[in-house]
This record gives C-alpha cells, sequence and structure tokens, in this order.
C-alpha cells in the first residue's frame, strides 16, 4: 500500500497512528500482571488496616466448646488476613475473563495499530558502510560520546541530531539532482533550517540503529504532524532511496506484548 503523506490523508494516519499508541499503551497498563498484583495488594492492606470487626468475646471459647467443628470450622488467624486473602483470591478470578477479553482485544486491534504507525512513518534499510548508512551511525556515536551524566543533552533529544543529520547528507548530494522542482523546495527547506534543534518540532521520530544481525542500518522517521516537513515527505523519500536506501512498506512489526501474547 502507498498512502500520500504530503496529504490530508496521510496527517490523519499520523494522527490516528498516535491515538492507536495511546490507546494500546492503556491496555497495556490494564492487563499487566503487576497492576492485577497491585489490586490484590490493595486488597490485603485495606483488611489488615482496619483489623477484624469481629473480635472474639469473653463468652467466645465456651461457645466454641460447645460448638461441632464441621469441615469449615477452622477460622483463619493474624486479625482478618485469611478473609483478606480469599478476598483476593476473589477478585482474581472475577477478573479473569476480563483478561481473557483484554487480550483478544489487543491480538485483534494490533494489526490495525500496526497499519497505521507503517504509513505514519517512513522506514528504510541503508548499508552500514555506505555514504549516508556509515553518516549516520558516526552522528550516533557522536551524540551518545557528548551525552551529559544528568541534565539535557546540549544537542537537544538524538531525534533533532539524526534528522539534522540525515538532511544535511541529503542537502549534499549531486547538485544535479536538484533541478527538479521538489529537490529544490526542499533544499531551501533545509537552508531555512537555523540549528539542529530547529528539528525538534519537525519531526516525531528519528531513528538510526543497526538491525539485530547489525548487517544493516534501520532509519525511520516519523515527520510531526502540521511541521513543514509533511510537505517535503516525498522528495526525503526519493532522496534516500537515490543514496541506496531500501524503503520498507507494510505493517510495523509485532511488538514485545503481541508476540508474547501469540507464543
Amino acid at each position: 500500500y502507498f498512502w500520500d503523506r504530503s496529504s490530508h490523508s496521510g496527517a490523519w494516519a499520523l494522527t490516528m497512528a498516535t491515538s492507536a499508541k495511546a490507546f494500546l499503551n492503556l491496555i497495556k497498563e490494564a492487563a499487566s500482571p503487576a497492576k492485577k498484583r497491585l489490586k490484590f495488594d490493595d486488597c490485603d492492606g485495606a483488611a489488615a488496616s482496619t483489623g477484624s470487626s469481629s473480635a472474639p468475646s469473653v463468652a467466645a471459647p465456651a461457645a466454641a466448646a460447645n460448638a461441632a467443628p464441621g469441615p469449615k470450622a477452622a477460622a483463619p488467624t493474624g486479625g482478618g488476613s485469611g478473609t483478606a486473602h480469599r478476598s483476593g483470591r476473589r477478585q482474581t478470578v472475577t477478573n479473569a475473563p476480563n483478561l481473557a477479553a483484554l487480550t483478544k482485544l489487543v491480538v485483534a486491534h494490533d494489526a490495525d495499530i500496526r497499519l497505521l504507525m507503517g504509513a505514519a512513518s517512513m522506514s528504510f534499510l541503508l548499508e552500514p558502510a555506505g555514504p549516508l548508512g556509515l553518516w549516520l551511525l558516526q552522528t550516533m556515536e557522536a551524540w551518545h560520546a557528548q551525552k551529559p551524566k544528568s541534565g539535557a543533552h546540549p544537542l537537544g533529544p538524538a531525534k533533532c541530531a539524526v534528522a539534522y543529520a540525515l538532511f544535511s547528507q541529503l542537502h549534499d548530494m549531486d547538485a544535479a539532482i536538484y533541478a527538479q522542482p521538489e529537490f529544490a523546495n526542499f533544499r531551501a527547506y533545509f537552508q531555512g533550517l537555523v540549528g539542529i534543534q530547529d528539528t525538534d518540532s519537525e519531526v516525531t521520530l528519528a531513528v538510526a540503529r543497526l538491525t539485530k544481525k547489525k548487517d544493516k542500518v534501520l532509519l525511520k522517521l516519523q515527520p510531526a504532524v502540521g511541521s513543514d516537513l509533511m510537505l517535503h515527505t516525498q522528495a526525503v523519500r526519493k532522496l534516500i532511496v537515490a543514496s541506496g536506501g531500501q524503503l520498507l512498506t507494510g505493517s510495523e512489526p509485532k511488538g514485545a506484548l503481541v508476540r508474547s501474547l501469540l507464543a
């Protein structure tokens, strides 16, 4: 498939992808085992803090002696903690169908969410030894080398360094290619950027890293909604391909959560 990211449909896809990502994060929090355990602990803590409301009276031992012990006559000790644990177990069992429903919901909508995320961003594979791939890797190494132990990075977020390095490399390509109007407009756009931090409002995501096999450089670029960069996404895509980049199309790969649910 192909979505024109410079059109209104591209902006809609990016907006929907951002909302869908937030929705998936909400589902992750609701389905997290840590959250369920937290509810269980809260139940324990509430019962322990209030103590047993039915404290034994003076006549309780005599009544207990006259009563015939039944199969459930043994009462838990510990200030009501046994009641709390039973209540917690009932709550966990009751929430089990909700967990199953959330699991189905995540898996069912994951494909649509990944499709939107793939439409909202551009992804490429580059050769690590190629001019563009090597330049981006060196940029990230330099950014990490200047990263302070605390506080903000002097160059801004990593996305700014990647985006600016990418644009500068594309700007320095063979001048003959800029005879075409769409490329000339992108060149003018880059020349209007004063510095690295100007790209902060232009991109939502810009990542350059080696793949797991370390045989390719994965470049991901997601223009910010309403940014000037959205007007030049087609030119950027063509320039990256002309620099040896392989455009990746289709949905984003499955995340760790969905892979674990499907395992």
